[in-house]
Parts: C-alpha cells; sequence; structure tokens
C-alpha cells in the first residue's frame, strides 16, 4: 500500500513563492534594478549623479528619470506660525490641491491622519490612528500652555501596525519601490512624512527637494486623475524602528541630567526648537544655545531658520547661492534664507556636518559621533525637529529621534 505524504506549508512558505512570482512579473531593466538596490551607498556616489539621492533628498531630474519605479506620495498642506491644535485653520492637509494637479502616479497622504494621531502631552502613546483623532479641530482639550505657544496636544505617529499598515498598504508602500515625498516647496511637511515612514521601517525613502513648486518650474508634467486603488494595493511586512523617536521622558532627562550621571545620559543632548520670535534673542550671534523655559536648563534651545543661517552663514558666499529653492514665506527669513532641502543637496556631507555641529554649541556631528541628538518643537507639530533629523541623516549622523512632544 502505497502513502501520499503531504508537506505541511507554513504562511511564511507562501509569502516567500508570492515575492518571487511578483518579482518576476515586475522585472525591470539593468539600470533600474541598479537604483532599487542602492541604499547607502548613495551617499559615496551622489556626486556622479546629479539631482540623484543625497541623503534623505532627491532633485527633480532624478524623479523625471525614475518616475515608473519609485512610489510618490503628495504631502501638501499648511501648518501656520501661528499653530494652535484647537483651531482646524492653522494647519490642514490641502487635497483640493491634489485634486487640481499632481506628479504623475502620485498618492495623496494626509499628514494630519494618515498613520498619525493627537494626543495629549501626559499621555504615552496616541489611542488611535488613520481617521481616529487625525482632525485638528475636534476641541478636546488643546488649549495652548502659555508661555511660548506650546501646546498641549501633539500630533503623534502611529506605531501600531494593525493600523499604519492598512493605511500605508492601500497607498502602495511596498519596500521593493522606493518612496519620494513632496509638500508646497518648503520640505517641512515632506520631512515629517520622511520620518514617519523612517519609523515603519521602509529603506529608502526620500524627499524631493522644492516639492511640487519645483517640479513644475523644471518642466514635469501634471496629471489629474488618481491612480486606480487595485493597483495601488500592497503587502508591507517591515518591523517598526523606533530608534529615531524618543519619548518626553527622555527629552527632559537629557534636559535637566546633572553632572555625573551615566555615560548614556551623558552622551545625549536635547535640542529643543523654538517660534523664530522666542529666539530674537540670539540674532546678533546668529546662533547659541539659550536658556530653555519649563524647566530644562541643559537643552539646546535654537529656532529652525537660525539653524539654517548658522549653516549657510560659514560658505564663502554666504549662502546666496543656496536661495533659489521655491519655498513659502513661512519657511523663509526677510533675507530668503534656503529651504533644508536645497541646503542639502548645497553642501557636501562633511562641511554638512562640521556647519552643523557649530551651530549646535560644539556638538560633534557625523558619522563618527556617538552623541545622541533629541529634537523636539512642540510649537509646529515637530516639523522643524523632523527637518533637523532630515540633516542630521545627510550629514550621516546615526544617533538622533525626534520628540514629539517633551
Amino acid at each position: 500500500m502505497a502513502f501520499c505524504v503531504f508537506p505541511k506549508f507554513t504562511r511564511y512558505d507562501v509569502k516567500a513563492w508570492t515575492a518571487q512570482l511578483c518579482s518576476k512579473r515586475h522585472q525591470h531593466p539593468r539600470s533600474q534594478c541598479f537604483i532599487q538596490l542602492r541604499r547607502k551607498s548613495d551617499l559615496c556616489v551622489e556626486a556622479s549623479n546629479p539631482g540623484g539621492p543625497r541623503g534623505p533628498c532627491v532633485g527633480v531630474a532624478w524623479l523625471q528619470r525614475n518616475l515608473e519605479i519609485v512610489r510618490i506620495y503628495d504631502a501638501r498642506g499648511c501648518i501656520s506660525e501661528t499653530f494652535d491644535t484647537t483651531d482646524s485653520s492653522t494647519c490642514s492637509a490641502n487635497y483640493d490641491a491634489y485634486l487640481e494637479g499632481h506628479i504623475p502616479g502620485a498618492v495623496f497622504v494626509n499628514w494630519l491622519s494618515d498613520g498619525a494621531a493627537w494626543q495629549n502631552r501626559d499621555d504615552t502613546g496616541p489611542s488611535g490612528g488613520g481617521d481616529g483623532g487625525g482632525s485638528s479641530n475636534d476641541g478636546r482639550g488643546g488649549s495652548a500652555s502659555g508661555e511660548h505657544g506650546f501646546r498641549t496636544r501633539t500630533l503623534a505617529v502611529v506605531v501600531d501596525p494593525d493600523v499604519y499598515v492598512p493605511c500605508f498598504e492601500a497607498r502602495g508602500l511596498s519596500t521593493d519601490r522606493p518612496v519620494v515625498v513632496y509638500d508646497v516647496g518648503t520640505g517641512m511637511i515632506a520631512a515629517r512624512v520622511w520620518w514617519q515612514l523612517l519609523l515603519y521601517g521602509h529603506p529608502r525613502p526620500y524627499v524631493l527637494a522644492g516639492g511640487w513648486p519645483s517640479w513644475l518650474a523644471e518642466g514635469g508634467r501634471s496629471e489629474l486623475y488618481e491612480p486606480c486603488p487595485l493597483k495601488l494595493s500592497s503587502v508591507y511586512d517591515e518591523e517598526p524602528q523606533l530608534h529615531h523617536r524618543a519619548s518626553p521622558k527622555e527629552f527632559r532627562l537629557a534636559a535637566t541630567r546633572a553632572e555625573g550621571e551615566g555615560e548614556f545620559i551623558a552622551h545625549t543632548v536635547a535640542v529643543l526648537l523654538v517660534p523664530e520670535s522666542f529666539s530674537s534673542v540670539l540674532e546678533s550671534r546668529g546662533i547659541t544655545s539659550s536658556r530653555c523655559p519649563d524647566g530644562l536648563p541643559l537643552a539646546r534651545c535654537l529656532s529652525f531658520r537660525s539653524l539654517i543661517r548658522a549653516c549657510l552663514a560659514n560658505k564663502t558666499d554666504g549662502g546666496s547661492s543656496y536661495s533659489s529653492c521655491t519655498g513659502i514665506n513661512s519657511d523663509r527669513d526677510p533675507g530668503g534664507v534656503a529651504t533644508w532641502t536645497s541646503v542639502v543637496l548645497g553642501v557636501e556631507r562633511d562641511a554638512l556636518a562640521h556647519f552643523l555641529g557649530e551651530a549646535l554649541g560644539g556638538i560633534p556631528v557625523g558619522p563618527c559621533s556617538h552623541v545622541r541628538l533629541l529634537l523636539a518643537s512642540p510649537h509646529d507639530a515637530a516639523l522643524s525637529a523632523c527637518a533637523v533629523g532630515a540633516l542630521l541623516y545627510a550629514a550621516g549622523h546615526e544617533h538622533w529621534a525626534v520628540c514629539e512632544a517633551w
């Protein structure tokens, strides 16, 4: 008598077979495969690829060449300098602008609700995500905390895979495609979505330098219709990578530590990014370390614009050649300082690391530094903190984290 033995297959076997079949169905030319395989080597070959990836940024020319093999997220929106979590007019996601025209193949991402949720400052984490709590006008517990305009509520990234995975799988997120995020040109909202994708474990998220205005200025095509949802559906199974996120407890401990504390705390520096009006006392010296509010005596206190000006002030041309990147007035000082994306594309990595270290008060910055920088900017929903994180990433500094509330 013959017996037929059927092997027992696991879901991991099925997933491997599915991935193999998909890879055969969607093979790309050798040149495109080379672009997909590049990851950390981007920093080494950037000089020979004009407009190509430099740290977290790509140029319009690179995106036009690789339009068919990348996933593009439209994160256009706005945030007022008088940002208030209880006033819906101070922050918004601009879906109407997306419908009026966007980069071909782009998918709209609502930076206020897709994988994000509002939470109180004393909460340990967001209670929901997606559509739950994503609106900025529900009026619950969102009064200002008073001095300096810091808020009692904050916009936090949801890191529960059961929440963000279905949301972004419906938007075509997968590890086999690089993701390029763009906004209205300042790169601020795009930086937050870029940081969000880093937390979700995506290996190759990028920000388009100059955003939508730069795309149009360089002759990029525009389309009106949205991609078919059936073609967007994907599988995303990467584990969250939370080393670029810090808790309020970590931030306060680094900002109030006493002399002689543990080595881990001694190599951690808290950086509080404040509104430009609050840091006006720093104007005479360009940038410096100031005593921070709310009992954070050891935190480095400065504005994002001051940081950009300090980096550009170290250039021999005073940064004039980096002020052509299109942006809105809220991201520029009266002298027209460049956006952070144009700084990344215009300054070499080692020089950028040196300039950032000087701007932050002599802190070692770069690939060899072991100092962990904790970044917070509660006055603008952590946009400035994410932008500084992107600058550190471009400078090769690995040890940094964004704190959404302090």
